[in-house]
């Protein structure tokens, strides 16, 4: 079986939006690829009223919400990611995932510019686009300074070594 695409949509600006949900199921539905979603509890209802619910003989595959490490699993086992969640994006860049991120602007522009992340607008073909250029771009791409495995270790550091106010510990 092909890896698939995860797809993790959750913003108000598409769940309370049928018709731009209904654009960025479109894009996934061309896809050659299988589509897993795992959806997020305030967009079903909406998947089902706008009759896009993952439909008998699509390529499109929906399940419960998963946990975080399960979801962190499904990330790095994916293809390709699309989103329009601000940490998914992160966590794609980490895990050597390409993602698709389907919003006009990101907080986290640096996974954009190492080239783990691509932003497209809620339209079937901006975000297929967005998709083949983010396959066809591989998995490798530089890791932003500091996003490693110490982030913990040293936010500790910085605590114990005073860099940061320890008020009321």
């Amino acid at each position: 079986m092909a890896r698939p695409l995860h797809r993790r949509v959750h913003r108000p600006e598409y769940t309370d939006h049928p018709e731009r949900l209904h654009e960025i199921t479109s894009a996934l539905l061309a896809s050659p690829l299988p589509v897993l979603f795992p959806v997020h509890l305030r967009t079903r209802p909406v998947l089902a009223s706008a009759g896009i619910d993952g439909a008998e003989g699509s390529n499109v595959r929906l399940s419960d919400p998963v946990g975080y490490l399960d979801m962190l699993a499904l990330q790095r086992d994916a293809a390709a990611i699309v989103t329009d969640s601000g940490g998914i994006q992160e966590e794609a860049c980490m895990v050597g995932t390409p993602c698709v991120t389907v919003r006009r602007n990101t907080e986290r522009a640096i996974a954009v510019d190492v080239g783990a992340n691509r932003l497209a607008a809620a339209d079937a073909r901006a975000i297929g686009d967005a998709l083949t250029q983010a396959l066809a771009g591989g998995r490798e791409w530089e890791r932003p300074e500091r996003w490693d495995a110490e982030v913990a270790a040293r936010v500790v550091a910085a605590l114990l070594g005073g860099v940061l106010p320890l008020q009321g510990y």
